[in-house]
């Protein structure tokens, strides 16, 4: 794509700390992906470290860098912040007491498991919990986790005072485990107790680029000015009308407050809308007017507003109107396929509506789950999956339990055989590229010929999509020589879970949906106590919210349809509901009569 004035401004800046300011669709990722060739051009230049915050982005920064200029790719090291701390961990967790080797319980199940184990041992804490329901009991639970993860990234270091805390690293530690909100604070810890690492660091890479920089929390802005100090160079890139985890403690003001008053900073904004048609970039500016694009799509697309009077009626009109476009097309959209479609909202329960309207109607479609690291649905992979955590970390207790519950399970001997088989193949990786994965994904297909239950064998081709994903994002990301198995499996924990999609309609949340664009959106459910959601009760919260759904409209490219119920069915039958505040002017302008 031919550069627009503005971003070539950026692009040949000379200045050392660079903030881009880029509305939704304007062209953030091609600046920042030029401005990063530019600096990797001159072979006697040091390296440049770009972070991101998901997998996803990190393979499309790196993808469109191997599209233009693949012989600079190994000028660069591109992945999540999270990835990058964990390679210095590896490196250098030995000087701040750990061992380097240390795996990663990035599963949110696992780690409220292990933790209400420490919870247990507490006298205190099991006094707390005494007479509670098995409901409660897991509430209190997961808000004391909650509460442990949200200090740790306001690097309240007082957090490990606490006696459960102790005991749950503890646990932890024997295991030769860590848990994964501790990554970015050890990784601030080595730079920060020695200077000298972060000087090698400094020398090897002369730049740091932070892609969505709205999304930087406490601790991650902390790890990156003290990485950069005074020697690299910075170039952050974000929007603030984007900033939608707040409840993790993101925020827009390290990148709009934060960064300029700690650096030298050089401000652009980038305003050219590249991918929205002109209905939805409108309908985006009523929802946000600080948000002014230039309009740069000739496509005069569609945005409506649709008032139903329930949310089953809601739900099958929805599925209605997917099959009739997959069916008929849209005019604005030379070829629609079920992945162009998505469905968003804020709660994941009115997804599951729309999935089984959709199934009645014969059409495929996935649901995109939040979380750290791989969910396999089946028990096949669920078990190679384990079975390669406990081989690469032979201390790691907890998954070894979990790995008996499932073998012991009465499965049958192929069942059995298959995992042994699959698992002894893969511990032959290390640097053969794609043999030693063919051959597994062999041994995979040969169990899986012999299945006769529909919905084992549906369950096991999508997890194999996920592992197809999760091995080609780490032979993208490595080179050829630097491989091993240890470091796939380790690799892959840090992934951001959640499915591709596999060429399905998608549905997802809304935080899910972030950085995806698709031909149509539906945004369902906009109602009062859904988006907002009732817990947002302060100014900060609301206009978090708010963000959330300018996020779902500009995922749009050409069609977006936004719709509210009437009514919506509780516990004691039909409940009245609210539009939400936020659509008010939309309503007045696009509800469909």
């Amino acid at each position: 794509m031919e550069l627009s004035e503005e971003q070539k401004r950026v692009v040949d800046s000379t200045n050392h700390h660079i903030l881009v300011v880029a509305g939704a669709g304007c062209g953030k990722t091609t600046t920042l992906v030029h401005y990063i060739m530019k600096r990797v051009k001159d072979p006697e230049a040091p390296k440049t470290v770009v972070l991101t915050f998901s997998n996803k982005a990190a393979r499309d920064v790196r993808e469109r860098i191997n599209e233009l200029a693949p012989d600079l790719f190994d000028r660069l090291y591109v992945g999540t912040i999270h990835s990058f701390c964990l390679d210095m961990f590896r490196r250098y967790g030995h000087l701040i007491g750990m061992n380097p080797d240390s795996m990663v319980f990035e599963s949110f199940e696992d780690r409220v498991e292990l933790f209400s184990r420490a919870l247990a041992g507490n006298p205190y804490e099991t006094t707390k919990i005494l007479g509670l329901s098995d409901r409660e009991r897991r509430l209190y639970i997961e808000r004391r986790f909650s509460e442990m993860s949200s200090r740790k990234r306001t690097l309240d270091f007082s957090v490990y005072d606490d006696p459960v805390i102790r005991e749950y690293n503890d646990m932890l530690r024997s295991m030769d485990a860590m848990d994964y909100d501790d990554i970015i604070i050890y990784g601030l810890r080595i730079i920060s107790e020695y200077p000298k690492v972060a000087e090698i660091y400094q020398v090897y890479y002369g730049g740091v680029c932070v892609d969505e920089a709205q999304d930087l929390n406490p601790s991650q802005y902390a790890f990156v000015k003290t990485l950069a100090s005074d020697i690299m160079d910075t170039f952050l890139v974000g929007d603030p009308n984007q900033a939608i985890y707040g409840f993790a403690g993101a925020s827009p003001n390290f990148m709009c407050v934060e960064y300029p008053r700690d650096f030298d900073v050089k401000r652009f904004e980038l305003r050219d809308n590249y991918r929205s048609s002109r209905a939805v970039m409108e309908a985006a500016r009523t929802l946000e007017p600080g948000y002014k694009p230039e309009g740069r799509v000739p496509i005069e697309g569609e945005f409506k507003v649709t008032c139903y009077d329930n949310d089953d009626l809601e739900a099958k009109a929805i599925a209605e109107d997917i099959c009739a476009l997959l069916a008929e097309g849209h005019p604005d959209i030379s070829t629609l396929s079920p992945k162009g479609i998505a469905v968003i909202s804020r709660r994941r329960t009115i997804l599951e509506n729309i999935a089984s309207r959709l199934a009645e109607m014969s059409i495929q479609c996935a649901i995109r789950s939040a979380g750290i690291g791989p969910s396999f649905d089946s028990d096949l992979m669920t078990a190679i999956w384990l079975s390669l955590k406990v081989k690469t970390n032979p201390k790691d207790s907890f998954h070894r339990n979990r790995l008996n519950d499932i073998m012991s399970s009465n499965h049958g001997d192929r069942f059995n055989g298959c995992v042994t088989n699959v698992v002894q193949t893969l511990s032959g990786f290390n640097n053969d590229d794609t043999g030693t994965l063919d051959k597994a994904k062999m041994e995979i297909e040969r169990y899986v010929e012999t299945l006769s239950d529909g919905n084992e064998l549906g369950d096991i081709r999508e997890d194999m999509e996920m592992w197809d994903s999760l091995t080609n994002d780490y032979l993208m990301s490595t080179s050829p020589g630097s491989r091993s198995l240890e470091e796939m499996i380790s690799t892959s924990s840090m992934r951001n879970s959640g499915t591709s999609g596999g060429g399905k309609v998608i549905l997802s949340t809304v935080h899910m949906s972030k950085g995806l664009e698709f031909d149509v959106v539906f945004i369902a459910s906009v109602n009062e106590g859904i988006l907002p959601d009732y817990r947002s009760r302060n100014e900060t919260d609301l206009a978090e919210e708010r963000h959330n759904l300018f996020v779902s409209i500009t995922r749009a490219r050409r069609v977006c349809k936004l719709s509210f119920v009437k009514y919506r069915k509780g516990w004691k039958g039909l409940v009245k509901e609210e539009p939400s505040r936020f659509i008010s002017d939309l309503i007045n302008v696009y509800l469909e009569v």
